[in-house]
């Protein structure tokens, strides 16, 4: 079988300027785990990359718990 067999069709994109948050947001409302990130030049979209619920998750969530278990570590 071969890997275009296998993709989907329906592909989420998210802009370059968009919050990861959006990015976030589609994903959980078209229940994928990936967004594919687009830069649209004269009507014309050109894909730069992929953001992943991982990235969302080791990128966005975990840094923000460093910064929370820091300023508790801080306070004491």
């Amino acid at each position: 079988m071969s890997i275009g067999e296998l993709c989907s069709r329906i592909v989420v994109i998210a802009g370059r300027n968009d919050t990861a948050a959006t990015a976030a947001d589609l994903m959980r409302r078209h229940h994928v785990g990936d967004v594919v990130v687009v830069d649209e030049t004269d009507g014309a979209r050109r894909p730069l990359g992929i953001v992943t619920d991982r990235d969302v998750v080791v990128e966005i969530v975990a840094s923000t718990r460093r910064s929370c278990v820091a300023s508790r570590s801080a306070r004491r």
